[in-house]
């Protein structure tokens, strides 16, 4: 037994793998997903689909059911359907229902369905679906395509779903049937159907309990074994929502750059690194961010940190570093590398929203970096761990300003080899010419190379 509860995001998602994993090794009798889930991401819907379709051939039952809450109705809705018709058969508790399964998307007007490709290609997966575990296929394109017409026909004693040209056709081949005046769906509403309709259209069988279901399968009180969301499963449902996981990537840029931009101070970095970490954990127990997303995040921040702590102003590693950083985030928010337009035209979407999350992150850590630089140093405790100068004076030395070269001046962050020094009152950021220099040390510019500022101890 395999509760699905809730919105089907990453919990689910990670729940539903693992479930897979024991299931095919353990190869039970019968397996149950008890579904009460409202719907969620359609990578998510159709990446736990297909896990479901590959356990066969043990025999597969969904069973929509109130499970979230006390008092719900319970139900299958949206992507719970496709789960739902994932499995080999269909049982409703008395009084929920299915359906409804229109894809939409999230937009700053609210929520709006999506454009005709998206239904097209979501109508095709639902029917195929169907077909392949024997359901009434047009009652499933129904509960994605409002546009779809359909009329129940008795034919040769068969109740049949049917489109007004599937039952031209079949007039034309010689089939007797009456011509039905009132559709059994009309055109302009989505189809959802109670316990009740399932039953009446073949769709699946009412249970009011699972004995029904194991008595179908000819089962007799069978040995039940509930395979329920682990800690880690709970736990990269909590880190992968879109707001801890938007905070953790917040913070840990920031702490990220702040420990680059002044070296030494160490808790920034440690925070940063933390949070991003966690964050990638969380996004690894859902099965997203796997060891090249990881190692892609750290050659990145590597790569940065020659640019600004080694080789400053060259700016290949500082492109490559962000270009490598960037990905990674972006990667490990989806479960594909490219998008396919024609198969999976939602991919996109995926991937922009994926990209969008990153970028609205680093914007959120500039902002933060910047009412920090105005409000932390005036807080009386953070006023005496933080060396003030660090943080503020961040202007970069100006190109080509010979000026400086045989100016002296003290350092006010260690330079190992890359820090900040200031001359009459005026901070510049350089690069040590070899040694190591501690905070508080008199420097001398002996060179200006562009960009790049070059200075030394003065010799005592």
């Amino acid at each position: 037994i395999v509760p699905i509860v809730d919105e089907s995001g990453f919990r689910n998602l990670a729940l539903g793998r693992r479930a897979v994993r024991e299931i095919k090794a353990s190869k039970p009798a019968l397996v149950i997903f008890e579904i009460d889930t409202p719907g969620g991401r359609i990578d998510h819907m159709l990446s736990m689909g297909e896990d479901i379709m590959s356990l066969a051939p043990i025999p597969t039952v969904a069973y929509v059911r109130p499970l979230a809450q006390a008092g719900n109705e319970g139900g299958a809705w949206s992507a719970g359907a496709y789960l739902a018709l994932s499995c080999k058969k269909l049982f409703m508790y008395p009084g929920t229902v299915i359906g409804a399964a229109a894809p939409v998307t999230q937009t700053s007007e609210g929520v709006r369905p999506v454009e005709e490709k998206y239904v097209s290609a979501f109508r095709e997966k639902f029917r195929a679906r169907a077909e392949q575990n024997n359901y009434p296929a047009n009652l499933a394109v129904a509960m994605v395509d409002k546009d779809l017409e359909i009329f129940e026909v008795v034919i040769d004693g068969v109740k049949r779903y049917l489109t007004e040209r599937e039952m031209d056709l079949l007039k034309v081949a010689g089939k007797v049937f009456d011509w039905p005046r009132i559709p059994f769906d009309s055109k302009d509403k989505l189809l959802t159907l109670s316990d009740r309709q399932v039953a009446e259209t073949g769709l699946g069988r009412i249970a009011e309990s699972r004995i029904k279901i194991y008595q179908d399968a000819a089962l007799s009180a069978p040995a039940e074994q509930t395979i329920e969301a682990s800690w880690s499963e709970t736990l990269a449902g909590f880190l992968t929502s879109g707001a801890i996981s938007s905070a953790l990537l917040v913070i840990g840029i920031l702490g990220i750059w702040i420990e680059l931009k002044t070296p030494g101070i160490g808790i920034a970095g440690v925070v940063g690194v933390l949070a991003i970490a966690l964050m990638l954990f969380g996004q690894h127990l859902a099965g997203l961010a796997e060891i090249p997303e990881i190692l892609l995040f750290i050659l990145g921040i590597a790569l940065i940190s020659i640019e600004l702590l080694v080789l400053p102003g060259t700016g290949f590693f500082a492109i490559a570093g962000a270009a490598c950083t960037l990905a990674a985030l972006v990667l490990s928010f989806q479960d594909f590398t490219i998008p396919d337009p024609q198969k999976a035209p939602w991919q996109m979407d995926v991937l922009l929203g994926s990209l969008g999350r990153v970028m609205v992150s680093f914007v959120g850590a500039a902002v933060s970096l910047a009412l920090l630089l105005k409000y932390l140093p005036q807080l009386p405790l953070f006023g005496r761990l933080v060396l003030q100068t660090e943080l503020a004076g961040t202007v970069p030395s100006p190109a080509g300003a010979p000026a400086l070269a045989g100016r002296r001046g003290r350092a006010v962050t260690p330079l190992r080899p890359s820090g900040r020094i200031e001359i009459d009152g005026e901070f510049h950021d350089v690069v040590s010419d070899g040694d190591f220099v501690e905070a508080g040390e008199p420097v001398e510019v002996l060179r200006v190379e562009g960009l790049r500022v070059v200075v030394g101890r003065v010799k005592r």
